[in-house]
């Protein structure tokens, strides 16, 4: 029951997050205003799309195209979670993705690092419900007893 009070608060913070001011660039020159969550969202998977499609990978960016990318992939990831979730006997495959939207959040907080940007609420929100939905794949569930009434002493 837990679990499912969780994954419903994290889907309405991730969701929500989405219209929020999310990052700004480090700084006060042109472009360091805030972007909403969608704008980042739209900006991070294209990133994907691009650096294939025009052969982008200059040696300097290396680090941020890689970290990029894989920022981008979180949304799809977790949609494709919440898609499984509708069959229990997919709990491997939850669990591969969960774990993929755990790194893909690490790779996320280093992009800010690397490109200087500040993360804002909508970040943090957005961040907050992803690891809500999947941490009950990721938190160990406790072990249940036996029945008390069938112990012999």
């Amino acid at each position: 029951m837990l679990v499912r009070v969780a994954r419903v608060v994290g889907v309405v913070l991730f969701v929500v997050a989405f219209f929020l001011p999310a990052v700004r660039v480090a700084g006060t020159g042109p472009g360091s205003g805030p972007e909403p969550g969608y704008i980042c969202a739209m900006m991070a998977i294209a990133a994907t799309g691009a650096v294939f499609r025009t052969g982008a990978l200059d040696a300097k960016d290396l680090s941020g195209v890689f970290t990029l990318i894989p920022s981008g992939w979180l949304n799809p990831l977790l949609l494709a979670y919440l898609a499984f979730l509708i069959w229990p006997k997919f709990v491997k495959t939850r669990r591969v993705l969960a774990t993929g939207v755990v790194l893909c959040l690490v790779a996320t907080w280093a992009f800010f690092a690397l490109a200087q940007m500040v993360p804002l609420v909508g970040h943090y929100l957005w961040a907050a419900g992803a690891l809500l939905i999947v941490a009950g794949e990721i938190v160990p569930k406790p072990k249940q007893e036996s029945n008390p009434t069938n112990d012999s002493n």
